[in-house]
Parts: structure tokens; sequence; C-alpha cells
């Protein structure tokens, strides 16, 4: 066994580790490719006895022809899916391997991450404490307990990932051309048709393999039959979801969730950062949470990007603002823009800015002062630059 000599294409550094601890005890000669496998590169197989693919090689009847011609002997694959072999053309004449029992566990728990990450927006909840900002607006999600989810393919990997459901306290509903009735009466799950399965799920994971007759299984019209903000989960291949019709789903937010509550104009937004960056004198950032395209930023006051009354600011809103500022019900922190635009720097030059001299007299930047005179010519507070 130790002169046979497989070939690895499609390889990553993590499969080097991997295979080469597993095979210590065969002692098989292993050479890895970074390439495709593919009609082109399947001269690359010359002198080997098997090559090992993944689920991006082309596995077609040009490449299974050359790798018959050049006396390979079995191609495994190391996947559980199989869909880009050309099974046909390998009848008989090589021997194709997969791995039915690809990582059920680490698949399934995989899918529990990603739609907790959806859920709780894990994602921007860890980029905002980056910036140390602490808010949770938008990041409130909902309780699983009590909704329907909906898993197409009940193979090892479905099952495994209903078990994990089972202590969220949620109703499990399943389609599957194969039902498994003893694994659904064990885990207090319903086999129902698509059509139900769509129109009455909450969250729907497809565990399922990619064959000619799943190609676009979820299109345009079985998300119109889904429920409004439905979560789609999809740890199988992408040819089962019709991307133009996902991107149309996402847009309208059939798919997705709720559409989040705008920030109207003249809304007050927080503009509150940590100490130890308020002193930062280089490259002051605001500290929003939006991004700066989504907004124009003007004393304190959000206006959403579009609206052309708003983006010129409201000089009451403006007043109204700075005048709890002065008595203290609100906390205007420094706000500017590097570079700021010509149409920004009036609004931020109006803000309080809260410098080291005002550290080194030992005035606490909360609250504000009142309106005082200043020794710069045209403040209006204590500290603030034109």
């Amino acid at each position: 066994m130790k002169n046979i000599k497989v070939a690895f294409f499609d390889t990553k550094p993590y499969d080097r580790e991997f295979f080469d601890k597993a095979n210590e005890k065969f002692g098989f000669q292993l050479t890895y490719f970074e390439t495709r496998l593919g009609p082109a590169s399947a001269r690359m197989a010359a002198g080997f006895d098997a090559v090992s693919a993944f689920v991006n090689d082309d596995v077609g009847e040009e490449t299974v022809k050359e790798l018959i011609r050049l006396g390979v002997k079995v191609i495994a694959m190391r996947c559980a899916g199989y869909n880009n072999v050309n099974l046909a053309a390998a009848y008989g004449k090589i021997l194709v391997m997969r791995v039915p029992g690809y990582s059920p566990y680490a698949v399934a728990e995989y899918a529990l991450a990603m739609l907790q990450t959806l859920n709780r927006s894990l994602h921007r909840a860890y980029n905002r404490i980056r910036e140390n900002n602490f808010s949770i607006n938008g990041l409130i999600g909902f309780d699983l307990r009590g909704k329907t989810f909906g898993i197409v393919g009940t193979g090892k990997i479905g099952r495994v990932f209903a078990e994990l459901l089972q202590g969220f306290g949620v109703r499990l509903l399943a389609y599957d051309v194969f039902p498994n009735r003893e694994a659904a009466k064990a885990l207090h799950m319903e086999y129902v048709s698509l059509e139900k399965l769509y129109a009455e799920s909450d969250v729907i994971s497809l565990h399922c393999p990619l064959t000619p007759d799943n190609i676009h299984l979820i299109n345009a019209d079985a998300i119109a039959r889904m429920k409004q903000g439905v979560y789609l989960i999809n740890t199988s291949r992408g040819k089962l979801v019709d991307t133009a019709a996902l991107i149309a789903g996402l847009k309208s937010r059939k798919i997705g969730g709720p559409l989040p509550r705008r920030l109207r104009g003249g809304e007050r937004l927080l503009l509150r950062r940590p100490f130890r960056q308020r002193h930062r004198r280089r490259h002051p950032r605001p500290a929003a949470d939006l991004p700066q395209r989504a907004g124009h930023l003007s004393s304190g006051v959000l206006h959403p990007r579009g609206d052309d009354q708003h983006r010129r600011g409201d000089a009451a809103e403006r007043q109204r603002l700075h005048g709890r500022a002065r008595t203290g019900q609100l906390h205007l922190l420094p706000v500017r823009r590097h570079p700021a635009m010509p149409r920004q720097k009036a609004g931020f030059s109006r803000l309080p800015c809260l410098n080291s001299s005002h550290r080194e007299k030992g005035n606490s930047p909360f609250p504000i002062p009142a309106r005082t005179p200043d020794s710069r010519a045209g403040c209006r507070y204590p500290g603030m630059r034109r």
C-alpha cells in the first residue's frame, strides 16, 4: 500500500495538514496540487493510481476519459456530493468514491451558527464593539422558541440539525423524497409537502444533495409562497437556489427579516465616543454606527440620504438640540469627518469640541457647561472651534 500514489487537486493548506496526519498509518504517497481538476489539468495525474477531487472540480466526461487514458483507477471525492462527476462515463471503467457521512455534526452546527448570526446580528455587534460602540439598536432579533423550522432533506446532516433544534422548543417541518418515519417520530418532526413547508416556516434550512431534479429548488415561485421575512440557510450546493430570485427576495425583504426602522429627518443620533478615543487629534471619526454614506450628519442630526429637505439641515432642530445641550439634557461630543465635505463643514464646526486645555482645567465633559464667553472670538461654547 505504500506504493499507492494519490494526487489531490484543489487543495488548501488545511488539506495538507489533515491528510498528512491521517496518512501516517497508511503510508500513501500524497501529492498536492492547488490547481482544480478539469480537462486541461487532468494530465497532471499521469503516473498516479488515484485522484482526489473536491466540489469545484470539473470531473465531467472529458476529464474522466483523460484519467482513464492515464491509467488512474480511482476518483475519490472528498465530499458528500458527486453532482460534478459524470458517472455514466466512469461506469465500469474507473471507481468513484465519496464521503456520505461528511462531518454531519460540524455542518449542522455551522448552519445553526449562521442562523444565530443573522438573527442576533453577531457580525454587526462584533464590528460595533471594535469601535467601542455598545449600542444594541437593530441587534435584538427574535426568540427561536415557538418558531416553525422547515428542513429540506433529512439525511445525516438534516437529522443532526433537527436534533440540535430540540433544545430551542421549535416546531419542525420536513420534506424529503425518502421520508424517515422513525426519525420523524423520535424528533417530533412532521413531514409535509414543499408548498406547506414554504408557507408555514419562519426559517428554512437546506440539507439535500444537488440533483438534476432540484436545481433552483428555491426560485421566484417558491420565494413568493414563503412567509414575509423568512430566513433561508443553505449549507448544501449553491445551485439549489436561483441567485437572481434570491437577490430580488432580499431587496424586497421577503427574505431576511422585517424592514429596519428608518431614522427620520431630525431624529437625534447619539454621537458619543469612549473617553480614551475622544482626545485623539489626528483622524477623529464619528461614533455613528451607520457608515457615512448612509446619511448626512449635521449638528447631531441624522438625515437619511436622498431627502433634499433634510439634507440641507433643519435650523429649528439644531437650535433645539443646542438648547438641550446648554441645559445638560443632551451631550453633544465632537464629531468631525476627515476630510469634511464643504456642505458639512458648517454643521460640524458648530459642535462642541473638548480639547486638552479643558481637561487640564479640570472641566468635566459631562454635562457641557452653560453658554459663556470664550477667549476665542466667535465661539458659542467653551472649546468650540469654527
